[in-house]
């Protein structure tokens, strides 16, 4: 008789081991938009605080997770994609925007930008 590292009988308890491996792996996969929650990127304007002489600014970004977006309380538009642009004209002086996002779990994520655009331009 040869010796082997594996019994008959105990095959199918490993082939079950690897199933279930398996499925909680994929379980974890799918759950990972639910467990990351709802993201915005802002890609321009980059920082936070901006300096402008021009009156027109285009914010742009992309969301991942998200249901419901609005600026300021308004809401605008993303693609299918997951991205937006809105073209934006501001007064002179500060302007504070606000960024808000929602996911289908009533998780939220805000983004804030603030904005100084220069008198007399």
């Amino acid at each position: 008789m040869s010796a082997s590292i594996f019994r008959r009988e105990s095959i199918p308890r490993l082939l079950l081991l690897v199933l279930l491996i398996t499925l909680s792996l994929y379980g974890i996969f799918q759950a990972r938009n639910l467990l990351l929650g709802p993201i915005i990127t802002i890609n321009t304007p980059v920082e936070e605080y901006v300096s402008l002489e021009t009156a027109h600014l285009t914010l742009s970004g992309t969301t991942r997770n998200i249901s419901n977006i609005s600026l300021n309380d308004s809401p605008i538009f993303i693609t299918e994609e997951g991205t937006f642009s809105e073209e934006l004209v501001l007064p002179p002086g500060y302007t504070i925007m606000t960024l808000s996002g929602s996911d289908r779990f009533g998780r939220s994520v805000d983004r804030r930008i603030i904005i100084y655009r220069t008198y007399g331009t």
